[in-house]
């Protein structure tokens, strides 16, 4: 079984609301990088996240950011 905690392990959120804020806080604990995605500069994720984005779901630069993050060159996403 894979080791999912630690600084290795990074996590991409897209939608920063409270769901995600209380699955930041429990990643946290693990030591795991965050990185989030949502419109709202106030959302709920974005003074805990390791990164916060402001963008839109839709947008394939915004969702490039989060990408990034996670040190990923093999993903495709389509902003349609």
């Amino acid at each position: 079984m894979e080791n999912f905690s630690g600084k290795e392990f990074k996590l991409g959120i897209l939608g920063g609301g409270q769901l995600g804020r209380m699955m930041i806080r429990e990643a946290i604990k693990f030591n795991i990088s965050t990185s989030v995605l949502d419109p709202n500069p106030a959302a709920p994720c974005a003074e805990i996240a390791s990164e916060f984005v402001v963008g839109d779901f839709r947008d394939y630069e915004s969702v490039f950011q989060i990408l990034i993050f996670l040190n990923r060159s093999h993903f495709y996403c389509s902003a349609n």
